[in-house]
């Protein structure tokens, strides 16, 4: 088999792909099946490439008969006589190719952090950064319910899912008070860090957050302790909050828990943020909505900065991970105490449909001038 390096097998892949795309625009027609394309990729890059970054286990994306379903994922390793026939039928070789892209060669880092937004007027539409974590985490086409650890996983495909396990020790020093708002980041990049795409922006309100949670651990009546046996929920319990991504792309889910910290906190008077409703989805998790720039609650969009976010304000002392960002000289806080409710905010999971992933990447392949630019990690190299 032979041997490629990480940056080669990546790039060399990508110009492949997208020069076949060009070419079919130029020859003014749309090639419908170009099934020898796709498994001539796929066998070069995945199948009889030795590489040392990916793993033994390749993933097919197996066609429906029925109209209505999603296509399904079978998994094989990579000697398997089991394995399906290059060009098979059966199989979408275009879909199998971008999903062993999105798994094998793409590494991915979530960033989480508590921000203010600069005051009203602000043109530029900053945001401070007060505290980030940035994870590791890995793209599945299968996932979990993480109310409850022990269960079963199940397929998730067409959406890929980046799940935090350990949420509740990753994200333990992130705190939300009255007027701040939690933002979520996700930033592909190739294993030699050639190319980097942010895939995920997004953040969402302290009052959001907290109406739902208040709406859910509210102590019922008399009748309803007594219907109940008691067994009704506390007000320190975990909620699972799903909430919408910006535009409508992906959703991601937060537990949110009261916080019992001892440490006080000095509410500004310039970061105040307007309320906004939370509305409850069809499933048994209730909804926010992941602000953009394009939203009417949204940041404002600095000038000739990242078109989805705005631009956020670092201390010189910042490091990679897990630190605390004091408030930018032009955003002091004022020296009014508050007593409103301190949440924990632990993100569980962030989830796109994987032609989501696709476009960003090849856009950022494309067109790297025009690509939107990380908010929260500056375009750093992960830590975990």
């Amino acid at each position: 088999m032979a041997t490629l390096p990480a940056s080669s097998s990546f790039m060399e892949m990508m110009n492949e792909i997208v020069s076949n795309d060009q070419k079919q625009q130029s020859d003014g027609f749309v090639n419908v099946a170009p099934i020898a394309f796709w498994t001539q990729i796929f066998a070069k890059y995945f199948l009889h490439a030795n590489n040392p970054h990916h793993d033994d286990l390749l993933f097919y994306v197996k066609k429906t008969e029925s109209l209505e379903s999603q296509n399904e994922v079978v998994v094989y390793r990579r000697e398997s006589m089991n394995a399906p026939g290059l060009g098979d039928p059966a199989y979408d070789w275009t879909e199998t190719v971008y999903l062993n892209m999105i798994i094998q060669q793409m590494e991915y880092t979530l960033t989480c952090a508590i921000c203010t937004k600069a005051e009203t007027g602000n043109p530029k539409g900053d945001v401070t950064v007060h505290k980030k974590v940035s994870q590791h985490v890995y793209a599945s086409p299968s996932r979990h319910n993480m109310e409850n650890k022990e269960g079963g996983t199940e397929m998730s495909y067409p959406n890929i899912f980046f799940t935090i396990d350990s949420f509740d020790e990753v994200w333990s020093d992130l705190i939300l008070h009255e007027g701040e708002i939690v933002c979520v980041e996700v930033i592909a990049s190739d294993k030699s860090k050639k190319l980097s795409s942010v895939i995920f922006l997004g953040s969402v309100k302290y009052d959001s957050l907290v109406k739902v949670y208040e709406r859910r651990t509210k102590a019922p009546n008399k009748f309803t302790q007594f219907m109940t046996l008691g067994l009704y929920k506390t007000s320190d319990s975990v909620e699972f909050v799903r909430m919408k991504g910006p535009g409508g792309k992906g959703y991601a889910e937060m537990a949110i828990q009261k916080s019992n910290s001892d440490t006080a906190h000095y509410k500004s008077t310039e970061c105040a943020s307007d309320e906004s409703k939370a509305s409850s989805s069809t499933t048994t998790s209730a909804s926010c909505s992941l602000h953009s720039s394009k939203s009417e609650s949204s940041i404002n969009e600095p000038s000739g900065g990242n078109k989805d976010f705005p631009t956020a304000v670092y201390s010189k002392s910042e490091q990679r991970e897990n630190v605390s960002l004091p408030s930018s000289p032009q955003r002091k806080r004022a020296s009014i105490p508050t007593t409103t409710t301190a949440l924990k905010t632990h993100l569980t999971y962030v989830t796109l449909p994987w032609h989501k992933i696709i476009l960003d990447i090849l856009q950022t392949y494309e067109k790297p001038g025009i690509s939107k630019r990380p908010a929260l990690t500056k375009g750093e190299g992960a830590s975990s």
